[in-house]
């Protein structure tokens, strides 16, 4: 049973701060005090061929994986969980073989099915760059919402460290050990996400900017920019969406934005047979990750700080949007 008052560990690993988020497995048979900085990658694949591999378990809290079908016969996952492939090293370090996500290599932590849990309670942790930076009106910013919910029955996970880089060059590996977790990502197929112009902060929206739930995307033959989740590179199962902000109409950009994560009461989706699909969310946000709000902080680095319903439905974050390139924290 998930235990519905959240509490998720944020202690981490320095090596391991995985994609502006809180949390990461702090388990590791690899020296933290390896050096890095001279280490030679030996692996020659081509990462972008693959896809990531799942390293930090997930909970499907409707029962659904992340193109809508059961989990029972298709997650949207890569590999099998408890299959490894490892078979071609990025690097050595200390003398321990350790392998990039995305690579040739394959593995896949445990996952579960939420219906067989109750309601699943989870903590929403907005990422670092949306509560403590500002952005500008040319800017495309990344968007990543996490949900974390605290287990009962331990899933397990694989080890996993940045080797350092910037931004998509940053280079992510395990060293093939597991462990037992006690939390988990929560991925919702009743995941929505809306930004809206204001006309101040706290105001009244002017435009709709985006609005999308994640089963817009089922059974879509072709591209589609409806909201969805996916596997970072440091393994865990996120929510994403890239905002161009250059591409809002209005003919000024600048100003308030009102970002709400929210969670529809159903979802509902037609595959590709013409069967339709209607399931209830089964899922409710029960905290805000403490690092997301204000004194969380000496010095304070929290610039904007989310809200959260009091049905655990719908999380706001309220950002300005400055008027030049790029973003200042």
């Amino acid at each position: 049973m998930l235990n519905n008052c959240i509490r998720v560990s944020i202690t981490l690993l320095a090596v391991a701060l995985l994609a502006g988020c809180s949390e990461g497995p702090t388990n590791s048979s690899v020296s933290e005090t390896a050096d890095l900085t001279n280490s030679t990658p030996l692996s020659s694949a081509a990462p972008s061929a693959y896809v990531n591999c799942l390293s930090y378990p997930v909970v499907f809290a409707e029962g659904h994986g992340l193109t809508g079908e059961d989990v029972a016969h298709f997650t949207g996952l890569r590999g099998t969980a408890g299959v490894e492939s490892f078979i071609e090293p990025y690097d050595y370090i200390d003398g321990v073989p350790v392998y990039q996500n995305p690579s040739v290599n394959e593995w896949q932590a445990e996952f579960a099915d939420g219906t067989t849990l109750g309601m699943v309670g989870c903590e929403i942790d907005w990422a670092d760059n949306m509560t403590r930076q500002t952005w500008k009106d040319k800017s495309k910013v990344r968007v990543e919402v996490v949900l974390f919910a605290e287990l009962t029955n331990p899933l397990t996970g694989y080890n996993m460290f940045s080797l350092g880089g910037e931004k998509l060059e940053e280079v992510f590996v395990t060293d093939a050990a597991t462990y037992e977790g006690y939390s988990a990502t929560v991925y919702s197929n009743v995941a929505r996400l809306k930004i809206e112009k204001l006309d101040a902060q706290g105001g009244n929206p002017t435009l709709v900017v985006y609005d999308s739930p994640c089963y817009d995307a089922y059974f879509v033959d072709g591209p589609t920019d409806a909201y969805s989740a996916e596997v970072n590179m440091g393994g865990k199962c996120i929510y994403g969406f890239n905002w161009d902000v250059r591409e809002v109409e209005a003919t000024v950009k600048t100003g308030w934005y009102r970002l709400t994560f929210s969670l529809d009461d159903q979802a509902t989706y037609t595959d590709y047979d013409g069967v339709a699909h209607t399931y209830a969310r089964n899922t409710q946000m029960t905290s805000i990750n403490p690092l997301d709000l204000f004194g969380a902080n000496d010095p304070e680095v929290v610039l904007y700080q989310p809200e959260l319903n009091a049905e655990g439905t719908a999380s706001v974050l309220e950002i300005y949007i400055a008027p030049g390139s790029g973003g200042k924290k």
